[in-house]
This record gives structure tokens, C-alpha cells and sequence, in this order.
């Protein structure tokens, strides 16, 4: 991240190598902190201040000053460029008696021009901004202890601060029955399996390098539900064939190592002895398990055209159906192993359902992700019931032979 003369921005940047570089978080997550954080230098600006220089030195920043930030994060990155720009100006021509004078309406703007964006994304800004503040406040109380300036009375009233901000957040309301998370049929798994299996009749894809590549693909995450962003930074070294592991190293969340069936370590095998290891000798050393033919590194975006690749060419599948699903899909295939293993004698606790789930997809233990897959799958099996129990009386229902029950007095 650099400021507007170019040069790197120290605190930002420091903050993202150790919250997230240095925890393993995904790409996409640092830079959306960044983003996000840069909007606030943005507004910082706009008013005259500097947001770096207020939470490690100055005077942090006011109850008034965490509703105008999350006001400012409402907005599109463009629409908050055009805010800065004019209040630049008004600054600049001097015909201003004071700097709040300087902000346009933005509110009106943004509703008559649609400026806005989702609730969820302004509530993942702010928790960010917020969470930046906090470490700053951290860095800044260990500097001003080591120094003797530690004043209790700042650092309660910068913590109120902060709390306002994130109070700021919309809260986002999930969908009834969390409708969203679709998943595949055991069926519906079993077809793509027989379509997309190396030199299958039906394969969408001609080439084989590219046929044996994507079934290794689809395996991987059908075996371990993992995300995008992990499957596409796995490296040959993270699958163990022996004993049937993947190493999960990056991962938005949390690392992991996942057991994977003898189906797909040996996907892995032939893929590897047939195809990776005659890669050219550069591509090897960068270790990349998913490649082009030459070599390149695969991107996330040719990982997701060849589940539309699926879609368009497999009548069978859903349109739904994405790389994501398959996550989804896993979940659900736990939740009925678990049903099975629970029928079976085995005695597994909703909370233990949770902790599981949530290690295996790399939640952090607190997550409520857990919960809401229990929770989906706990609606499936009511509905089930209650559609049977519409069943039970109809007009070719018959009584049985059973005497009924009389009220006597």
C-alpha cells in the first residue's frame, strides 16, 4: 500500500505482513484490509488529518469522528474520490469558514445516484478499520509505557471509540433457513465423477494434461470441501500419497492437514508421474501442484471456468454449481455420515458436530459457521417428517383396527 507521493505506507503495510502475511491469511482478505483502511486515510484527508499519525500520536479519534468513518465506508471507492476532490477544493479556494463546511451532502448524493454498497460489505470494512485501530492503540500504549506517557483516561476513551465504530456495522440478517447454501445430491456427485474421469466418453475437456489436472481438481475438493483460494495455492510437496494427507498452508482462516481417500492420492499419483513431473524444470521448483501444460501457475479464474465448463456440458448438474458449492456440499455429506454414525451407536453431541466441522473446514473455534450447517441440515430432516406426516391422513386413508381412545367420566 503507498500513499499519493508513492512511497509505501509504513503502519498499513506493517499491519498487514503480521495480521495477515504472516498468519497465512488469503491475498484477497490483506487487500481488502487495505482497501478498506485506505478509504479511511481517504476521509482522514478530506477533513485536513492524518488517520496514521492521529492513532499512533495524536488525538485517535471521537465518538463524531467513528460515525463520520462509517458514513464515508458506506460509499463506493468512486464516489469517494469525488468527496475528497471536493472538499479539496472547497479547501483550496478558501471560501470555506470551517472544515466540516467543506463536506458535500453526501447523503443525498449517494441515495439519488446509487453510491452505496451491501450492508455486509460496509460491515466488513468497519470491522476491519476497527480492528486496525485496535492494534495501533496496542503499538501506541506499549510506546508511551516504555516512554512513561501511559494515560489510562486516553486509552479507555480511544477503546470507546472504537467500540462505536463497530457498533456502526450493519447487522447483516441471514436468510430463513439458510435457503443459500446449496448443495449437490449424492447422485448428482456420483455423474460428474463418471463424466470427468481422465479419457470418460462424456469428458468436457479434450486435452488430457487438462483432463487428469481437472479431475485431481474435482477430487480435492470433493474429499476436503476446502476453498478456492486454498486449492489454488497447494504445491506438490502438500499432498502426502502415503498417508493420504493434504496440507492445507493458506488459508484465509485457518492452516490444516485433511485426509483425502486412496481415489484421490492416487488421482494425485498418476497426475504427477504422468504429467507434473515432466513439467519444465522451473515450474517444478516453484512447486505449483495445479499448472498450465507450460507450466504457469493455474489461476483461480480458469479453476472456476471449468466448473461453468461442467454446467454448460453435463445436463445433469445444476446451474448453481460452482467451486464453492462444493463446499457445501461436503458439509452436507458430513452431516449425514454423522447421522449414520449416530444411528450406529455413536454417541456425537451437537457441540461435538460443531468442533469438528469447524476444525475440518478451518473455522476458528468460536465460528458460528458450524452452527449454521447444523442447523440447515436439522431443517431438511424436519421437513422430511412433516411431509410424511401430511401423508398420514388423506382421502384413501384408511382406519386401522385399533380401538380408540373414549373419555370417560
Amino acid at each position: 500500500m503507498v500513499g499519493l507521493d508513492g512511497i509505501p505506507l509504513y503502519w498499513p503495510n506493517l499491519y498487514s505482513t503480521i495480521e495477515f502475511r504472516n498468519r497465512g491469511k488469503s491475498h484477497n482478505s490483506a487487500r481488502n484490509m487495505l482497501m478498506a483502511v485506505s478509504s479511511t486515510r481517504l476521509w482522514a484527508e478530506s477533513v485536513g488529518r492524518d488517520f496514521d499519525e492521529d492513532l499512533i500520536s495524536g488525538s485517535f479519534f471521537s465518538f463524531s469522528d467513528a460515525e463520520a468513518i462509517a458514513d464515508f465506508l458506506d460509499y463506493t471507492a468512486k464516489f469517494q474520490d469525488r468527496i475528497a476532490a471536493r472538499s479539496h477544493q472547497k479547501q483550496n479556494t478558501g471560501n470555506v469558514s470551517r472544515l466540516e463546511s467543506a463536506r458535500p451532502n453526501v447523503r443525498e448524493m449517494a441515495h439519488n445516484r446509487g453510491n452505496t454498497i451491501q450492508a455486509a460489505d460496509k460491515a466488513t470494512r468497519i470491522r476491519y478499520v476497527a480492528s486496525y485501530a485496535e492494534w495501533m492503540l496496542k503499538r501506541r500504549s506499549g510506546i508511551t509505557d516504555r516512554k512513561g506517557g501511559f494515560n489510562p483516561d486516553f486509552q479507555v476513551r480511544a477503546l470507546e471509540a472504537i467500540a462505536r465504530l463497530r457498533s456502526l456495522a450493519p447487522r447483516v440478517r441471514q436468510r430463513l433457513d439458510d435457503e443459500t447454501l446449496e448443495a449437490m445430491d449424492i447422485e448428482t456427485c456420483k455423474t460428474i465423477e463418471q463424466v470427468i474421469q481422465p479419457d470418460a466418453e462424456r469428458n468436457p475437456f479434450s486435452h488430457p494434461f487438462v483432463q487428469y489436472r481437472n479431475y485431481l481438481i474435482w477430487r480435492l475438493f470433493l474429499d476436503t470441501g476446502c476453498r478456492i483460494d486454498e486449492l489454488h495455492n497447494i504445491k506438490a510437496s502438500d499432498v502426502v500419497y502415503a498417508s493420504r494427507e493434504l496440507n492445507i498452508r493458506v488459508s484465509k482462516t485457518r492452516p490444516r492437514t485433511l485426509p483425502i481417500s486412496k481415489h484421490t492420492a492416487n488421482a494425485f499419483d498418476v497426475f504427477v508421474d504422468k504429467y507434473w513431473a515432466k513439467l519444465p524444470k522451473s515450474a517444478r521448483s516453484r512447486e505449483w501442484l495445479f499448472t498450465t501444460e507450460t507450466g504457469t501457475h493455474l489461476s483461480k479464474q480458469t479453476i472456476s471456468t471449468m466448473f461453468q465448463t461442467i454446467r454448460e456440458k453435463v445436463p445433469e448438474v445444476p446451474e448453481w454449481l460452482t467451486s464453492h458449492t462444493m463446499r457445501r456440499t461436503w458439509n452436507e455429506r458430513f452431516s449425514l455420515m454423522v447421522d449414520q454414525r449416530i444411528e450406529k451407536g455413536d454417541r456425537i453431541t451437537p457441540d461435538q458436530e460443531k468442533a469438528m466441522r469447524n476444525r475440518l473446514m478451518g473455522w476458528s473455534d468460536g465460528s458460528e459457521m458450524g452452527e449454521i450447517y447444523n442447523r440447515r441440515h436439522t431443517r431438511r430432516k424436519a421437513d422430511e417428517v412433516a411431509k410424511a406426516l401430511l401423508d398420514e391422513i388423506g382421502p384413501d386413508a384408511r382406519p386401522t383396527n385399533s380401538p380408540s381412545r373414549t373419555r370417560t367420566r
